[in-house]
């Protein structure tokens, strides 16, 4: 008995979901037989909307000109991090206030308007650099590490983030920039006078220790050279010839000298200044959004704005009509 009572229950269920299921699929045919009943109905005031937005956006976009932008890879020289990023700081501030006398005198202003927007600085992370740095059994260094956060905003970055070399610099202009506007915040970054002097005094403690490592070495060649002739004098042949115990500890000295001598080269080859750019870049055109184009743009707002219209009237003759069935 309770079995069958379950089962008429069942198609109870089954039945009252098939038709609601029917009553769904018939509001959704009649609302896309009234959808397009009102498009043929309208299809003039459509089709003279769409045309008027493509018109207006065509002398919009004629006169919108797309934003500049440039990407710099950079390397801060002498541990003047700090230093670097506090002028970026200071000079998105002059650019947000319109320092139009500040920002002359650095050759980015030009028709009473500003023709930089931004300057965004942030370090390219080099943990083995770090490791080298403080030594891998550095317990702050740990600490900071197993707090990393590698979505982005991280403690470990921010905290070695004047310790980086490399830094990617996002330059962002407006169209009329040139590529001198480039060189312009390059040559503000690199104008301090004490850190000229710094900088001056650094290069030349680099020059130091390549002359004195050349030094070095031809006297280690020297010393070399002496003994080769001692033991040829000796009755030795070249090709025979056993180096003993100091003069391999030489040869040794000699190569990590000219290691060393080579990593010295290849500093002052980028430490000509306090900030040096690495990567000559060239402006890009900022990517548009989908909407920032002024075809699309404004079609759609018209029609938007026709179609909300629509809706309100609609809603406000049936808001209507059931007042006046009230009164009755």
């Amino acid at each position: 008995m309770n079995e069958n009572k379950g089962n008429t229950q069942d198609n109870i269920d089954l039945f009252l979901l098939f038709r609601k299921t029917n009553e769904l699929y018939k509001k959704l045919l009649i609302s896309i037989y009234k959808a397009l009943k009102f498009l043929l109905k309208n299809w003039l005031i459509i089709l003279i909307i769409i045309i008027a937005g493509l018109i207006l956006g065509f002398f919009a976009q004629k006169k919108d000109v797309t934003p500049k932008e440039a990407n710099v890879l950079i390397r801060i020289n002498f541990g003047t991090g700090n230093y670097v990023y506090s002028s970026v700081e200071l000079l998105n501030e002059k650019i947000s206030n319109r320092d139009s006398i500040f920002l002359k005198s650095l050759r980015l202003w030009n028709n009473n308007s500003s023709i930089i927007r931004k300057v965004e600085i942030e370090p390219v992370i080099d943990f083995k650099k770090l490791i080298e740095d403080y030594g891998p059994s550095n317990r702050t260094f740990e600490i900071l590490l197993d707090n990393y956060d590698f979505d982005g905003n991280n403690t470990a970055s921010e905290t070695f983030k004047y310790d980086y070399k490399y830094h990617k610099m996002t330059i962002s202009l407006e169209p009329s920039a040139t590529s001198n506007s480039i060189f312009s915040v390059m040559d503000y970054l690199n104008t301090n006078e004490i850190l000229q002097i710094l900088a001056e005094k650094s290069k030349n403690n680099i020059q130091d220790r390549i002359e004195t490592n050349e030094e070095m070495i031809n006297q280690i060649n020297a010393l070399i050279d002496t003994y080769t002739k001692t033991q040829l004098s000796l009755g030795g042949k070249s090709e025979s010839i056993v180096l003993d115990k100091d003069i391999s500890g030489l040869i040794d000295k000699k190569r990590a000298i000219q290691t060393q001598l080579e990593t010295f080269r290849e500093e002052q080859v980028v430490s000509k200044n306090i900030v040096v750019m690495i990567n000559k870049s060239d402006l890009i055109q900022v990517k548009a959004s989908f909407f920032s184009n002024k075809f699309i743009l404004y079609p759609t707002i018209f029609l938007f704005i026709f179609f909300a219209l629509s809706i309100l009237k609609r809603l406000f003759l049936k808001a209507k009509r059931l007042s006046e069935l009230e009164k009755e």
